[in-house]
């Protein structure tokens, strides 16, 4: 399938969005406020400083904890898409601190054993497509790496771990570099017994044009992507794309399944591509979505099932 042949417009109604709308944004049961919100004479969102404490317990690791601002509606109504956490960013966020028996992290724990041991490769790169303005999982899949086996061991690695955070919203991406800004020395810096540095950076990423920021990359994270015809035409061409560009990389994506964009174009639109492999299957662990609903209320849909896991990668990647 060729991206022109998907749909540009989407008339029927998505219930989605109804239950999206009432349900993203609410805190964990562990969050406080810092501050207050602010804004500058630009004719922009406010840029929020009131920060929300998520935290999770990691498996073999020390807890994840950061301090995170969504940003704030103009004119107190209306904000742009993406500006505070869905759910499915956090069942992201808490699907990446799974453990190595984990089923259906098999897979990823297996590439990153490989990749971040290869002596080839001079960074390892991690792309979040979609960011948002908080940053949640960005800044997740950093202390993911920070504490993984392969680079905690005695020899520690030499090559530096690239985080890249993206969106295509200005207002979007003002919050969501001011959040990095104020956890980035809770989280970028490696233990003492490695050499190797994390280094974040914000960028802006149109889905639809080409960029630097697509190669090279090794690992690729996001979070409810797709919800119609339109942005699963965007989503496939980056996926493509960074298929294309980087026949190693592997890309992640959690995604509320039953939305049409996805199940009748995304996913119909990868599988007849000759060179891609899709794996997908239901996230319905209940342990994984209750720690993901301790970082955020439970939405997006009705059922846990609805939710599925999907890696795509080259079909001359093994692992």
């Amino acid at each position: 399938m060729d991206a022109s042949e998907f749909a540009t417009t989407d008339t029927a109604h998505d219930e989605f969005w109804d239950i999206a709308l009432e349900t993203h944004g609410t805190a964990s049961l562990t969050a406080h406020v810092d501050d207050a919100s602010s804004s500058s004479s630009e004719d922009h969102s406010f840029i929020t400083t009131t920060r929300i404490t998520y935290r999770l317990e990691c498996p073999s690791r020390p807890p994840f904890r950061v301090s995170l601002s969504p940003l704030a509606p103009k004119s107190g109504i209306w904000s742009p898409l993406g500006s505070d956490i869905w759910y499915g960013s956090a069942l992201l966020t808490a699907f990446l601190f799974t453990e190595e028996d984990h089923p259906a992290a098999e897979r990823l724990h297996r590439f990153l054993k490989t990749n971040l041991a290869s002596e080839i490769m001079r960074e390892f790169s991690v792309l979040e497509l979609g960011s948002g303005a908080v940053g949640l999982t960005g800044l997740a899949a950093g202390w993911m790496l920070r504490y993984h086996p392969t680079i905690t061991s005695e020899d520690g690695l030499t090559r530096p771990i690239r985080i890249i955070l993206t969106d295509n919203d200005e207002d979007v991406l003002r919050q969501l570099r001011q959040n990095i800004d104020h956890n980035i020395d809770a989280v970028q810096h490696t233990p003492s017994t490695t050499r190797q540095s994390i280094n974040y950076s914000v960028e802006y990423l149109d889905w639809h044009e080409p960029s630097p920021l697509l190669s090279p990359v090794q690992f690729v994270v996001g979070s409810e992507l797709v919800y119609n015809n339109e942005t699963a035409k965007a989503c496939f061409e980056v996926v493509c794309s960074l298929i294309d560009q980087n026949p190693h990389v592997l890309i992640l994506i959690i995604q509320v399944s039953d939305r049409d964009g996805w199940r009748n174009r995304f996913i119909p639109g990868l599988q007849q591509r000759d060179n891609v492999v899709v794996v997908e299957s239901v996230l319905s662990d209940p342990l994984l979505h209750e720690r993901a609903a301790s970082l955020v209320r439970f939405g997006g849909t009705l059922n846990r099932e609805d939710y599925s896991l999907c890696y795509v990668y080259n079909d001359q990647m093994s692992f």
